[in-house]
């Protein structure tokens, strides 16, 4: 602990000699004060010259006992949720400990704040079950654990992104893991304190009231009252009402009952409180968070699910489903990859095995490696593919903008240095004939050329092209795997896309007017 001496005289500098305007807080064994200690945090990011605003508690002479257990717990034992200790001075018969500052005080001071949603109150709940599972696991070394035994929701300090911290040790213990039972109960006695504190986190309240010799009507008791009776829901702070998931209500006001459970056996362990806060929060991130990100049609979709598409029978929340879908998955029969892009707009890749062929007699199915979908068309002359696609898009977002893109790769030449190279892929829409020059290496081997871009009007869009061939400056006779075609959104698009296809009969000497008027103004 030599490591954490600080000079007494720095600390009466950095408090203004424990000025009474520097005091915000006393309690039985210490008066608080805030105070700016230069070089408080050795591992910080500052200037050489700045200051570090500091907790310091000034100890009664007569706790000497209390002081030296909190400086001997917080100096052997560090966890993010638990208070930090910057040092002590144990000089000419003045007791000081120094903390971090926590800048938004402690949790029974923020209760009513209506900026604490319910997100952030699980988060905050997480954070301390964390800190007692931590110290109620014991130090493996020594066989030790530490019963704090003072959990109230004045113990818990925030910091500016509400992340929570235990504090205030001078009551807490530390025993040894093969002693009596009456050790234990102690342990168990921290449990039901921060089930007081859960329901003070739910209730915007503190437990005791004010003017009330009535225990019944505490927190504790009237909490499960209402628990068993089957109306918690009248307790709930009612700036918080409407953001709370019933679910995830459900999930946390059942661990925190437990947590009060009479019988002190039957009571719950840190650990396993946190699983059951996490998945609190998990049920409240899946409603706030994920569900909006998810096409309103999920179900739908997931119910076209390819048998070729992994999907993990554990997957049960919506971010699970999300991070799915922006992977891609698989579906009618593995024909169509959907998948979602970073802004949620829908993406939608249809397999070659949609496509006809008017050559019937230059290809064959082959599986790749590297193809998302279980097979790929292997066309042997690639100057002369004669590939119809006439399909009908079911997945896009109606008002936005795409771009229409082949994907394929030569059989025999290795990958250019260039990103870009010149294939002139020649195709018909309609009775007009199209050229597209340039197509580009993805990281994954394939290659792509775009067609054209145009802004989609509707979800369902009948689209018909012919591929007729690739240049033989470039490719030769090379075979050719095609692997699909691609409906891609474009992101920031600009005004020189803004036209739109609804059938095969769209005019497509105008799209190509457009196209070269706007290239024009470009």
């Amino acid at each position: 602990m030599e490591n954490l001496q600080l000079s007494l005289k720095d600390i009466e500098i950095a408090t203004n000699h424990f000025s009474p305007k520097n005091r915000f807080e006393s309690g039985i064994y210490w008066d608080a004060y805030k105070g700016e200690l230069p070089h408080a945090d050795a591992d910080a990011d500052v200037d050489a010259d700045a200051n570090t605003t500091v907790v310091a508690k000034r100890w009664d002479s007569k706790f000497d006992d209390q002081f030296w257990r909190e400086v001997d717990i917080l100096s052997k034992r560090k966890h993010k949720n638990i208070i930090s200790l910057v040092g002590y001075s144990n000089e000419v018969n003045e007791k000081v400990t120094v903390y971090e500052h926590m800048s938004k005080g402690s949790l029974d001071e923020c209760l009513e704040d209506s900026n604490l949603k319910w997100m952030k109150r699980l988060r905050i709940c997480i954070d301390v079950a964390s800190a007692l599972e931590f110290l109620h696991g014991g130090d493996v070394t020594v066989k030790k654990v530490v019963v704090h035994g003072n959990i109230k929701s004045h113990s818990v300090l925030l910091n500016d992104d509400w992340n929570a911290k235990i504090s205030n040790f001078e009551l807490s213990s530390i025993v040894s893991l093969n002693q009596d039972m009456e050790h234990i109960n102690d342990e168990k006695s921290d449990i039901y304190s921060f089930g007081v504190v859960l329901f003070e986190i739910m209730c915007g309240r503190l437990a005791g009231v004010d003017g009330c010799e009535n225990k019944s009507q505490s927190l504790g008791p009237l909490a499960k009252q209402y628990y068993e009776q089957g109306n918690l829901i009248e307790l709930v702070f009612e700036d918080i009402k409407k953001q709370v998931v019933p679910e995830s209500l459900t999930t946390f006001a059942d661990i925190a009952y437990k947590c009060l459970n009479e019988d002190i056996n039957k009571r719950p362990k840190a650990s396993e409180i946190v699983i059951q806060l996490k998945k609190a929060l998990e049920l409240q991130e899946d409603y706030e968070i994920w569900e909006p990100k998810l096409p309103i049609d999920y179900k739908d979709i997931i119910q076209s699910v390819s048998k070729h598409s992994k999907i993990d029978n554990s997957m049960e929340t919506k971010e699970d489903i999300y991070n799915m879908f922006t992977k891609g998955i698989l579906l009618q029969d593995s024909k169509v990859l959907f998948s979602l892009g970073s802004k949620g707009e829908r993406n939608e890749m249809i397999s070659a095995r949609m496509f006809s062929r008017k050559n019937h007699t230059s290809h064959k199915w082959l599986s790749v490696p590297e193809s998302r979908f279980p097979k790929v068309l292997k066309m042997h002359d690639s100057s002369n593919l004669k590939i119809q696609i006439k399909i009908r898009t079911q997945y896009l977002s109606p008002c936005a903008n795409y771009k229409i893109i082949i994907i394929f790769k030569f059989c025999s030449p290795t990958k250019s240095q260039a990103k870009r190279i010149y294939v002139n892929l020649k195709y018909k829409m309609g009775n007009e004939t199209m050229h597209s020059y340039f197509a580009t290496w993805r990281e994954d081997g394939w290659m792509t050329i775009e067609l054209f871009q145009f802004l989609n009007r509707k979800r369902d869009t009948d689209f018909e092209v012919l591929l007729e061939s690739f240049s033989q400056c470039y490719c030769g006779r090379h075979s050719v795997y095609i692997e699909g075609i691609q409906f891609q959104a474009i992101e920031n698009a600009s005004l020189k896309i803004l036209f739109g296809f609804d059938s095969v009969l769209i005019n497509y000497k105008f799209l190509i007017w457009t196209c070269n008027l706007y290239a024009g103004e470009t």
